[in-house]
């Protein structure tokens, strides 16, 4: 049930298509605290998509993305969970509006609530409008936005000119944007329109979108409707007018903080998954959207685990992206470390940070925080499955004998392989006698066939 969240997210896409009963009641409670979106930063990517096109990254709360996070943990306690609470269905939408060279020119308005759609079904948003952005469970998430421009001169390209025509009725780019905004280019016989980010300021702002669907006898479709909005978030900006996005400080890189460690129902190729609570810091969420939005690195998360007090640390694979909520870790690099691991064994598990920050004129660094705290957990017996490991046919007591037969063992596979390699390896003079003794054979055929032809000439002659 992996990644459920986005996939309940793509139902919001469907709610256009048919009368949606709304949900008359108050503001349900929801499962989760709902507050506006946070650290949200944007940078234009100086041309490595379209001429205009801008990264835009935001996070959410702890509560939020914990919500989230359960659903792909155990999809089927969280969706009783979610019953329990009164709904149907829930998911978040971000929303990302902008204003250019002005923050009150906003283009958020009644249809942004169904999709852009009426209750005719004529849709009036077009690409301009970011209704939908992406939504995951991590703290923090990015939008590529502003992706348009090309071909400005085709009059069948609607975003750009808009469409008026049927179901139809939305404006298009030139109609949205200002005069002056925006200067006509032409690259490679194709024109564009191109913002001048050291002339123009692009101001931004998200919301999260929720949906809830509760169950409603009355309602033809056996449930209606509810959507709930955050508050804006605080405004980024970029180009002329925008401030400079705050340095990455490796010194704010504290050191994670873990709880609640248990063993888990699953499996990863028959070796245990453990899984625990990771209470990120809102100053890490900070940095990892600063590093996000401008594409210059990301802070991810490396679990370890050591048999108790024997500090002897192997880095285990399972979850890494920065997210509040369970993490899941698999044991099976731990068991491979170890070959076996008796029930009962007293495991330890730490974590940190690794930042990675890629700077035009530092180059690539990573940076590590300190570990966190040390949980400790009783294992499961765990074998691990060597294909290189020879089990003798009668057991071996002795240390000694043990290593006797190692060191006979590893002499008879010497002799063989010695014995191969020879066996199998061809001698420089056979490759010439091998090449020399056909040319040989042919030039005594050759001087057979002379000397017979010269006797035959020889003997027509006397006759």
């Amino acid at each position: 049930m992996k990644k459920i969240v986005p996939v309940i997210s793509a139902l919001a896409l469907l709610a256009p298509c048919f009368s949606v009963p709304v949900y008359a009641s108050p503001d349900p409670e929801l499962p989760f605290e709902l507050t506006a979106p946070e650290n949200v930063a944007v940078v234009w990517l100086e041309e490595r998509d379209s001429p205009n096109t801008l990264r835009i990254a935001y996070s959410q709360n702890r509560s939020m993305s914990a919500f989230s996070v359960a659903a792909e943990v155990d999809y089927d306690a969280w969706r009783a969970d979610l019953e329990a609470k009164g709904f149907d269905e829930l998911w978040i939408t971000p929303q990302i509006d902008w204003s250019i060279d002005s923050q009150d020119d906003w283009h958020c308005n009644e249809y942004w609530l169904t999709e852009g759609y009426d209750e005719d079904y004529v849709q009036h948003l077009n690409d301009w409008a970011y209704t939908s952005a992406s939504y995951s469970p991590d703290l923090t998430m990015t939008e590529w936005i502003f992706r348009f421009g090309e071909g400005i001169d085709d009059p069948d390209n609607w975003g750009w000119n808009g469409r008026h025509v049927d179901s139809d009725d939305y404006d298009g780019w030139k109609d949205v944007l200002k005069e002056g905004q925006y200067d006509v280019v032409e690259q490679d016989g194709v024109k564009w329109a191109k913002i001048d980010f050291t002339k123009h300021t692009v101001y931004t702002r998200v919301r999260w979108l929720v949906t809830c669907r509760m169950p409603d006898e009355t309602a033809d479709a056996g449930w209606s409707e509810k959507k709930i909005t955050s508050d804006w978030s605080e405004i980024a900006a970029v180009g002329k007018d925008a401030t400079s996005a705050e340095k990455f400080d490796s010194a704010k890189l504290t050191a994670p903080v873990i709880s609640d460690l248990r063993m888990t129902n699953e499996d990863f190729n028959g070796y245990p998954v453990v899984a625990f609570t990771l209470d990120v810091d809102p100053e890490i969420t900070k940095m990892q959207t600063n590093l996000l939005s401008a594409e210059t690195g990301g802070i991810d998360v490396y679990v370890e685990a050591s048999v108790h007090d024997k500090n002897d640390w192997v880095e285990l694979q399972g979850d890494w992206t920065l997210r509040s909520g369970e993490f899941q870790s698999k044991l099976q690099v731990f068991a491979e470390h170890e070959g076996k691991v008796e029930k009962g064994t007293v495991i330890d598990i730490r974590c940190r940070y690794v930042a990675r920050t890629d700077d035009p004129l530092e180059g690539y660094k990573e940076y590590f925080s300190d570990y966190s705290n040390i949980l400790t957990i009783e294992s499961e017996e765990m074998i691990a499955d060597r294909p290189d490991d020879t089990e003798s046919e009668e057991p071996v007591t002795d240390g000694s004998a043990v290593s006797q037969t190692e060191s006979a063992s590893s002499s008879a596979s010497s002799s063989v392989t010695a014995q191969e390699a020879e066996s199998n390896s061809i001698s420089p003079v056979v490759i010439l006698l091998m090449i020399f003794l056909p040319l040989l054979l042919l030039v005594i055929i050759i001087i057979i066939i002379v000397v017979i032809l010269s006797k035959k000439k020889k003997n027509n002659q006397n006759s």
